[in-house]
């Protein structure tokens, strides 16, 4: 099964595409409903020190993992807006000078919140961190920034 083109319109355009997304370099590699896949290359402007990409990135790379994964299964009428309510995660080991890959997969879906696994490897699929995402999805505008 796919997602809705309309959802994946909305994915792109306010995830992917949008400013911070772009300033990142995300790029959506996989998108089925509950499951994604998305990478974040490596890029300078991402390294704290040396070539280590900074933990900030890597939770970014999360947090958009989460809430792609929490929207891949609303039809876009529902899709009205929503934001990350806990953010989990655990750090492994450094990640030095390679492109990274975020696997979210849902973990639990109700109405209003939805709880994501990420898991974030490099290209040789070593585990670098692991987290646990917990998007608030709104039926309207107003919800969007209301924690449930």
């Amino acid at each position: 099964m796919s997602i809705n083109s309309d959802t994946l319109n909305i994915i792109n355009t306010i995830l992917i595409n949008s400013p911070f997304g772009k300033s990142l370099g995300f790029e959506l590699v996989c998108v089925d409903p509950d499951i994604i896949e998305l990478k974040l290359p490596f890029k300078r402007e991402n390294v704290a020190m040396n070539n280590t990409i900074h933990g900030g990135a890597i939770a970014s790379l999360i947090d958009v993992a989460g809430a792609i994964c929490a929207s891949s299964a609303v039809e876009p009428e529902n899709l009205q807006g929503g934001g990350t309510s806990s953010l989990s995660v655990n750090y492994l080991k450094p990640a030095d000078s390679i492109d990274l890959i975020a696997y979210a997969k849902v973990v639990l879906r109700k109405p209003s919140h939805v709880v994501s696994e990420v898991l974030v490897n490099d290209p040789e699929n070593n585990l670098i961190a692991i987290a646990l995402v917990t998007t608030h999805l709104s039926s309207k505008p107003d919800d969007a920034l209301k924690v449930p």
